[in-house]
């Protein structure tokens, strides 16, 4: 969870907020440089680093790219990827994205049950027989299989996890304060494009 408050923070320092991949995974285009946020509907942390995670990329948006990937350790998490590409691919996701986090963590709805998808859907003004035939869809589990080999591939054991160009990483608890992250996500961005 982010504090609020400032820290007084310096420079980012490796180990202590961000951890550098031992090698690449996959090349990383060097502009705009790659960053993927790891995140869950489940995760609180995730909630509240959204909009400032949204912010920061509104102020680059010629220097990255930003990808959201739902991390999925559980069946649970596995239906709330599904939620948000089935969302994604029926060009729902912009204005519902924030509404998922808030129907879970102040409205109680149990999205990771289909059945309170489809009725939660509904609320939203969403067309239920296109979202049905949309979260049963081939091209919805090719990117549920995307999100699962790529939570495989890199080091995600926390949600939100941020990877950068394919090689840094942080995540909240390293982050420790809502003030930190464009410093941390800026010095990382930074780093990339002098390679």
């Amino acid at each position: 969870m982010f504090a609020l408050q400032s820290s007084g923070y310096a420079e980012p320092v490796l180990g202590r907020d961000f951890l550098e991949l031992e090698t690449t995974v996959e090349p990383s285009p060097v502009t705009p440089v790659e960053v993927i946020e790891f995140f869950s509907y489940e995760c609180r942390g995730c909630y509240l680093l959204g909009p400032d995670l949204d912010q920061w990329f509104q102020s680059n948006l010629n220097r990255v790219d930003l990808a959201l990937v739902p991390h999925i350790s559980n069946r649970r998490s596995l239906e709330l990827a599904r939620l948000y590409y089935t969302l994604l691919l029926m060009g729902e996701l912009t204005k519902l994205h924030y509404h998922v986090f808030r129907a879970i963590h102040d409205d109680g709805w149990a999205l990771w049950d289909t059945s309170e998808q489809y009725k939660w859907v509904e609320t939203q003004g969403v067309n239920l027989d296109r979202f049905r035939e949309t979260l049963s869809s081939d091209l919805l589990d090719q990117r549920v299989s995307e999100s699962l080999r790529l939570s495989e591939v890199y080091p995600v054991s926390v949600t939100p996890t941020i990877m950068v160009g394919r090689r840094f990483w942080t995540t909240a608890s390293m982050i420790q304060s809502r003030d930190r992250l464009s410093p941390i996500l800026d010095y990382l961005v930074d780093r990339m494009r002098r390679k």
